[in-house]
This record gives C-alpha cells, sequence and structure tokens, in this order.
C-alpha cells in the first residue's frame, strides 16, 4: 500500500468515525508542483476514490506558481482545484526571502505562472486564485496591495501574521504589524470595491460590525467544528502547519497514519490542549475590549515552552492598534457605539 493509499484510507476511516461531512486536502510544501503530473494525479484519484462516497472532498493546492503549465491547469480543472500563490510582494520584496537553490529571486517565474492561472480563471478553466503573502512589517503595505490588485490581477488575497512564539519573536516588532494591517486596510477601504476580498480585513470587519452573528460566523468558519492537521509525505501527523515553528517539540506527535486512527489523534492531550487554548484565554486577554474580535490570536503566537498557550499574542499590540483602527473607521461610516459595545461583549458589562 501507497503511502497516499495510507492516508486516503486514514481520513475515511476518520469521516466515517467522527461523523464529518467534508474534507479539504491543501496540497502544499515545500513546493507540490515538483511532484510528477503523473504521480500528483494518481495521489488525486487515490484520495477521490476514497473519500467521495462518504463527504464532499475539496482539492486545494498552494504553490509559488513557478512551475505551471497548460497541462497543470488542465490538472486542477479536472479536480476543481482552488489554487493559491504564495508572493509576498513587488519584486524587491519578494526576492529578499523567496530564492531558488541558487539564491536567485523567485519573482519573474511566480508572476508568469500567475499570469497564465489568470489567463486560466479568466477562460473559467479554473476558479478565483488566490495570494498569499506573508507580512514583513518593514515593507509598504499600501505598495504590496496595489501590485497585487492593479499589476497581478488579484481580486482574493490573505496576509499572513508571523509564525513566531513568544521564545523567537523580536517584541520590537509587534507594532509593526499593526501599523502594516493598518495600512493595508486603509488602501483596501479606499478602493471601496466588494469585488476584493482581503480574508484579515473581511474576517475583522465582520465580527465588529455584526455583533454576535459575526463572531458565530467566523466561529463557525474557523474553530468550531473544525480540525485542521498536518500530514506529511511518510505519513506522520501533525497539527495545524503553523504550529511547526514552536519551540520545543509540541509539533511532533510521534504518531504515523499507520498506526494511529484519525479519532484517536484528535483525543491525544498535545490536540486537547490547543482545542483547549482556543476556548481559555489567558488572563490579559479576558480583561482586553477586544477579546471577541481577536480570540487571542494565532495559537503560534501565543506559544512558549515555559507557560505553553497561557501568553497573549507575541503582537498582542500591534492586534489591539489594528482592532481600533477598524472599529473607528465602522463608526464613521454608520455603524453604532450599541452595535459596536455588543460585538465587544460589553452590554452586558454596562
Amino acid at each position: 500500500m501507497t503511502t497516499a493509499e495510507s492516508i486516503a484510507d486514514f481520513l475515511r476511516q476518520g469521516v466515517i468515525d467522527l461523523g464529518a461531512e467534508a474534507v479539504t486536502i491543501d496540497m502544499h510544501g515545500g513546493e507540490p508542483l515538483m511532484i510528477k503530473k503523473d504521480s500528483f494525479i494518481a495521489i488525486c484519484d487515490i484520495f477521490s476514490s476514497r473519500l467521495d462516497p462518504v463527504c464532499h472532498l475539496q482539492f486545494k493546492v498552494q504553490t509559488n506558481g513557478m512551475l505551471v503549465d497548460d497541462e497543470w491547469i488542465s490538472i486542477f480543472s479536472n479536480y476543481n482545484f482552488s489554487i493559491g500563490v504564495s508572493i509576498d510582494g513587488p519584486r524587491d520584496y519578494n526576492d529578499l526571502e523567496r530564492v531558488d537553490h541558487r539564491g536567485r529571486g523567485t519573482y519573474d517565474g511566480t508572476a508568469a505562472g500567475i499570469l497564465k492561472l489568470q489567463a486560466a480563471a479568466a477562460a473559467q478553466r479554473i476558479g478565483r486564485v488566490g495570494a498569499l503573502c506573508v507580512i514583513n512589517p518593514r515593507f509598504d503595505a499600501r505598495l504590496t496591495y496595489r501590485h497585487f490588485v492593479d499589476d497581478l490581477g488579484f481580486t482574493g488575497m490573505d496576509f499572513l501574521l508571523p509564525l513566531d512564539d513568544h521564545d523567537t519573536f523580536d517584541p520590537t516588532l509587534a507594532e509593526g504589524y499593526g501599523h502594516y494591517l493598518c495600512d493595508l486596510f486603509d488602501e483596501w477601504a479606499r478602493d471601496d470595491n466588494p469585488a476584493i476580498q482581503v480574508r484579515i480585513l473581511k474576517n475583522a470587519l465582520i465580527v465588529l460590525s455584526q455583533g454576535r452573528a459575526g463572531i458565530r460566523r467566523i466561529d463557525d468558519e474557523y474553530h468550531h467544528g473544525h480540525q485542521a492537521l498536518t500530514i506529511s509525505s511518510n505519513g506522520d501527523i501533525g497539527p495545524d502547519d503553523t504550529l511547526r515553528a514552536t519551540s520545543g517539540n509540541f509539533f511532533e506527535s510521534g504518531v504515523n497514519v499507520a498506526n494511529t486512527p484519525l479519532i484517536d489523534f484528535i483525543n491525544r492531550p498535545m490536540f486537547q490542549e490547543l482545542t483547549e487554548s482556543r476556548r481559555n484565554l489567558p488572563a490579559k486577554c479576558r480583561e482586553c475590549c477586544w477579546k471577541n474580535a481577536c480570540r487571542g490570536g494565532r495559537p503560534i503566537n501565543r506559544f512558549s515552552a515555559k507557560r505553553r498557550f497561557d501568553n497573549p499574542s507575541v503582537i498582542c499590540d500591534g492586534l489591539q492598534d489594528f482592532f481600533s483602527h477598524v472599529a473607528a473607521y465602522l463608526l464613521r461610516h454608520g455603524l453604532s457605539y450599541e452595535r459596536l459595545q455588543e460585538a465587544l461583549g460589553l452590554l452586558e458589562a454596562a
């Protein structure tokens, strides 16, 4: 039995044991398009044959776009892939960190792949292509946003906060992340184009403008009933891939799809600790007026080897600045103060 077959059987049994309705398989790496196309197709067929009969199956791929050609586009079309491209802004920004094995910048190859994907999307061969950008607080958020929209034609994008915990983060950068998000929000709001979706901004608007309904909507989409796990190419299982960067060995579960059912994995102490960390916020967070919007931030940004997840986010100051900025925008544009208080959970305390 191949590793792909073992993973597919692991997921199928997990769906049955847990009564799950949907599974999303997100292929990333590394660079997932480095695999031979025949092997990629075979893997998709294995997952489809095992999982389609028992749940709704969705495929996603996160790529740097450099290897995209018409054959890859046909594969994406045949299996209805959602496609994200990793790019960190214009050439000077992107090529600071995203280089090939010879140390050469990858922007030109990525941009060429994006143009091919955008042409395929325009021809309705594939769906909308999204951009995924790692935030560098020293860069200009407005310039990056304008490049994505005006030069590369993106209408869907997200921006990633740092994959650092309390043992690795430089605290002098915390406010810089807040400034970046505020600038990004202002440029996006200035466009006033509902066709352009920026997930990190959209989520902030939802929780701050829709009260309890907005909070439930975000919870339903990203927290309750949804479990993210990482399965390596050898079948090893871990939690959400963002936690790979935690100090110590939190990410390493020591289990494999060949010897541990999914239902047992999510009941392991490590996974339960992660689940509890989302429910039980640190004391500083519980006292914060933005707690309903922020929800403590990403687990990776709360972790430390000493206190585990019992910390506020490493970018707490920046997040507070960001939510304050978005709330002020909403109040200027007609949101009632009472509605904002409801969203923040302050009416009961008044």
